[in-house]
């Protein structure tokens, strides 16, 4: 259990799944990990849950009690989302007067 925050500011609770083999070593406690995941975002962002299932995950090398452990990684403020839809309107400047969102319309996509 955890929190996703949008770019307009707006928190909602995020449930993450990550399925793994039978036998697999379990990662340390405060592990930071890069993820490929699939995303179920309701319709009400603010107030349901959002679910990501993890598809891959790859822990950041070393010991994550080390003091020096966050200072190795990648400096990544924004999670990258990849997804297939139409722009339903016209690109909006955000508050930084550099960065451009817009709203897209998907659905899901299956792939037999």
């Amino acid at each position: 259990e955890t929190t996703i925050q949008c770019t307009s500011g707006a928190v909602s609770p995020m449930t993450l799944h990550v399925y793994s083999p039978f036998n697999d070593v379990a990662l340390p406690d405060n592990t930071i990990t890069f993820m490929s995941a699939k995303a179920s975002i309701p319709t009400t962002v603010s107030d349901d849950t959002v679910l990501l299932e993890g598809i891959c995950v790859v822990a950041v090398p070393r010991d994550p009690t080390s003091n020096s452990y966050e200072h190795m990684i990648p400096d990544l403020p924004y999670p990258m989302v990849v997804g297939l839809g139409l722009v339903s309107g016209q690109a909006q400047t955000l508050a930084d007067g550099t960065t451009k969102a817009f709203n897209v319309i998907s659905t899901d996509y299956v792939h037999n």
